[in-house]
């Protein structure tokens, strides 16, 4: 992770936690000091929480910005790592199946994804190498699409890319829905001061 999203992470984790702490604790400003300036009567209390609102927003942006040009790819290339070696072990043990002096193709995840999850088997004709038979398998969706909640689930569990990239959308998301109503700190309550 670079020092940039980072950055951002932290900086959306904080300000969503202080959220749900606002709207928990049930937070009223009476009295407002920033930088040795003491306010002691403010006219719009809820111009803090708008405030507020208005950062989590910000971070929230700064961090999708980041994520879609780092850690997206990083999740999505450690999911595929996983799924390309389950994918390759189930073709061969297609191929077997079929005959086993047989050899398929292609042997890489993307170009079976791109082949609409089919492969291409080759069963040797021992007399007449040229004569080979060719023969199109699809690959069944049923057990593709348990390879990939298994890899999902293996790589929420052993690895820590999701909690370093998805847990702030988590967090913020359920600050979102924490804080949206039934407070004063409530994102409808703080647009309707205005």
């Amino acid at each position: 992770m670079t020092d940039g999203i980072l950055r951002q992470r932290r900086n959306l984790m904080i300000i969503s936690i202080l959220m749900v702490f606002i709207k928990f604790s049930e937070f009223k400003v009476k009295k407002l000091t920033i930088s040795g300036l003491s306010f002691e009567e403010l006219g719009n209390p809820s111009s803090i929480y708008v405030m507020i609102w208005v950062l989590f927003f910000y971070f929230l942006f700064r961090y999708h910005q980041y994520y879609t040009q780092e850690g997206k790819g990083s999740l999505f290339s450690q999911i595929d790592a996983s799924l390309g070696t389950k994918i390759q072990n189930y073709s061969a043990e297609v191929t077997q199946k079929i005959n086993e002096h047989a050899s398929y193709t292609p042997n890489n995840l993307d170009s079976i994804k791109r082949k609409g999850w089919s492969i291409t088997v080759r069963i040797p004709d021992h007399k007449d190498p040229d004569n080979d038979e060719m023969q199109e398998v699809t690959l069944n969706p049923f057990v593709i699409f348990k390879f990939k909640l298994a890899c999902w689930f293996n790589t929420c569990i052993n690895s820590s890319v999701v909690t370093d990239y998805l847990l702030p959308y988590f967090i913020a998301g359920f600050a979102l829905y924490y804080c949206y109503d039934g407070s004063a700190f409530s994102l409808l309550n703080s647009l309707s001061a205005f």
